[in-house]
C-alpha cells in the first residue's frame, strides 16, 4: 500500500435519497465533481472525499441489492476518475457485500467497523465480521482488497472484551486484518489507542477513523499512517451533507506543512 495517505473512503448505506435513475445519476455526477477539488493535489497525504448517504435507511445488518449495485457504480466512477487509493464502508457492516463491491469496482480496501468481538451500538448488538470478510475475499480471489478493521470504534461499547490490546491482536493475528482503523471518544484517546496498537504491532498500517480536522491532522499523522476525514470538511458539521471545496482546500494547505514528530 502507498506510504502515508488520507482517504475519506466511500461511507454509505443506500441511495434512497435519489428515487429515480435520473436523480441518482445527477447525484453521482455532482459527488464526483465534489471529489475533484483534490484530484490534482501532488501531496503526500491525499484526500478522496465521497459523499456519505443518510443513515436513516439503515435497518438490518445486510446491505440491500440497491446498495450493492449503486455503491459498485459510485466506487467504479471514483476509481476511474482519480488516481488515488479508494476504500469503502457500508454502515450495515456487511463485510461480504463490501468485499464484493471492492472486487468488482477495483477499490483498494474496505473498512469493517466491527471486525472481532461484539459491540453494543446505537443500532443494537453487532458481532465481528472477520470470518465473513476473509471467506468472501477468498471466494472472490480478491487478495488485492485490503481489510482495514476498526477496533473498539467510538460509536459503540465492546462486550465481554479482554481489552483493547487483546482485541487488536485478535484482529491482526486471528482475523488477518491488513490494517487498523482507530478512533477514540476524544482526540487524546485516539492518540493513546494508536500508541498502544503500535506497541503490539509496530508495522501494521493504522488510519485514524474520525475526529480529524485541519488543526489536529499533523499531530495525528505523526503517529498514524493516514486519516479518514469527513465531518470537518462539511457545511453541516456532521456525517451527512455536501463537502465544502474551500474547507477541503484549507485542509490540504495545512496538510502540506511540515509535520511535527511525537
Amino acid at each position: 500500500m502507498n506510504a502515508r495517505w488520507i482517504s475519506a473512503g466511500l461511507i454509505a448505506t443506500a441511495l434512497a435519497i435519489a428515487p429515480n435513475r435520473t436523480a441518482r445519476t445527477e447525484w453521482l455526477s455532482s459527488r464526483a465533481t465534489t471529489g475533484s477539488v483534490t484530484a490534482s493535489e501532488p501531496v503526500e497525504h491525499r484526500v478522496k472525499p465521497a459523499e456519505p448517504l443518510h443513515a436513516s435507511t439503515r435497518k438490518t445488518s445486510e446491505a440491500t441489492r440497491e446498495q450493492v449495485a449503486w455503491m459498485t457504480r459510485v466506487t467504479s466512477e471514483v476509481r476511474a476518475r482519480f488516481e488515488r487509493p479508494v476504500g469503502l464502508n457500508l454502515l450495515e457492516n456487511d463485510a461480504g457485500a463490501m468485499v464484493a463491491i471492492a472486487s468488482a469496482s477495483g477499490a483498494d480496501f474496505i473498512r469493517v467497523k466491527i471486525y472481532v468481538g461484539a459491540m453494543m451500538t446505537p443500532f443494537g448488538l453487532e458481532t465481528g465480521k472477520a470470518h465473513e470478510a476473509i471467506k468472501a475475499r477468498n471466494a472472490l480471489a480478491a487478495d488485492r482488497v485490503a481489510i482495514f478493521a476498526d477496533v473498539h470504534d467510538r460509536t459503540g461499547m465492546p462486550i465481554a472484551s479482554g481489552g483493547f490490546v487483546e482485541d487488536v491482536e485478535f484482529a491482526v493475528r486471528l482475523g488477518g486484518a491488513d490494517g487498523l482503523v482507530l478512533t477514540g471518544k476524544s482526540f487524546p484517546e485516539t492518540l493513546t489507542l494508536i500508541r498502544a496498537a503500535r506497541g503490539k504491532w509496530p508495522t501494521v498500517p493504522i488510519l485514524v477513523g474520525g475526529g480529524i480536522d485541519k488543526d489536529n491532522f499533523c499531530e495525528a499523522v505523526a503517529l498514524a499512517d493516514g486519516a479518514i476525514v469527513s465531518t470537518s470538511l462539511k457545511a453541516s458539521g456532521s456525517a451527512v451533507g455536501p463537502f465544502v471545496p474551500e474547507k477541503v482546500k484549507e485542509f490540504m494547505t495545512n496538510a502540506r506543512r511540515p509535520r511535527p514528530s511525537i
